[in-house]
């Protein structure tokens, strides 16, 4: 079982962290195929400020039963929204970052545990 940060911003800061070693790929690509460097730190900006905001209600209670628990949490957010696609509804920025913002958590979850505990 991989070990919960003490710091409850800790994890999705991982992952802002490995989102900045990207953004050289990101850059070399065009604005047909992927997002504009300065939009996607944006889109993580507003993620993580969500996520702040939403955190002192839930604190780890995404990853509290592993891998499993952080796939259900994924696939309902992704079934939220697919289902206001489906039906022609733009879907709501907050449900469309909640799923981009346990998506990340999710990468940080995976590269601490690989990392293992002291990470």
């Amino acid at each position: 079982m991989a070990e919960i940060a003490p710091d409850p911003y800790a994890v999705i800061d991982d992952a802002v962290a490995f989102l900045a070693t990207r953004m050289d790929v990101l850059a070399g690509q065009s604005e047909v195929t992927a997002p504009h460097p300065a939009t996607v730190l944006r889109a993580t900006a507003y993620i993580l400020k969500l996520y702040r905001q939403k955190n002192p209600g839930y604190k780890d209670s995404w990853c509290r039963r592993d891998e499993p628990g952080i796939f259900h949490n994924i696939a309902r957010k992704f079934d939220r929204v697919e289902s206001d696609i489906l039906y022609g509804r733009e879907p709501p920025m907050n449900d469309v970052a909640d799923l981009a913002s346990y998506a990340l958590l999710y990468v940080a979850w995976r590269l601490r545990s690989a990392a293992g505990p002291a990470a």
